[in-house]
């Protein structure tokens, strides 16, 4: 059986996960899925002048910045907002680009697991790729023991974890 998944995510300059729930099926539209989240209660009782940035997909309020579709762009001043505005965003895709190419078999095809273990392994790898970014840290290198980080992330079943890491061993994923 093959499904698609919507991700919601959200992540800081470094490319690092801040938010990251696999919320809905992937038919459901991204404004839907968001206002499921417990992000979408987050992002409203932000203060004036606190944003997220989202796509077109989204609905522009006074905390999510969107950017001008179709005819609404045909000013300068909004073509250069545009341009800003994907400057932000990119990094969301940057961050989405990292977790797929640690993990290649997130680009190549679909999980063949039922839909909770998919989901709880999608969460699992959004948090390893947390774990990779700090590890290239040389500070956290020095600081960090590999186990006890793990073990901070308060995954919930130690047991899918050691059949990610057995899965991702057997088809070269994880970068050792």
């Amino acid at each position: 059986m093959s499904y698609g998944l919507n991700v919601q995510a959200v992540c800081d300059s470094n490319c690092c996960f801040l938010y990251f729930g696999v919320v809905a099926p992937g038919k459901c539209p991204d404004q839907k899925a968001f206002e499921r989240t417990k992000l979408f209660q987050i992002v409203s009782n932000l203060r004036p002048g606190q944003y997220i940035v989202g796509d077109a997909a989204y609905t522009l309020t006074d905390q999510v910045l969107c950017p001008f579709v179709g005819s609404q762009r045909e000013s300068t001043n909004k073509d250069a907002y545009n341009y800003f505005l994907s400057q932000l965003r990119i990094r969301i895709e940057m961050t989405m680009g990292l977790l797929t190419n640690k993990w290649r078999i997130l680009r190549k095809e679909s999980l063949s697991f039922r839909m909770k273990k998919t989901v709880a392994i999608l969460s699992v790898w959004a948090r390893l790729h947390n774990f990779w970014l700090f590890m290239d840290d040389d500070k956290m290198k020095e600081h960090a023991n590999r186990i006890e980080f793990l073990n901070a992330l308060e995954l919930v079943d130690p047991m899918l974890m050691e059949e990610l890491v057995r899965y991702s061993r057997k088809t070269n994923d994880i970068p050792i």
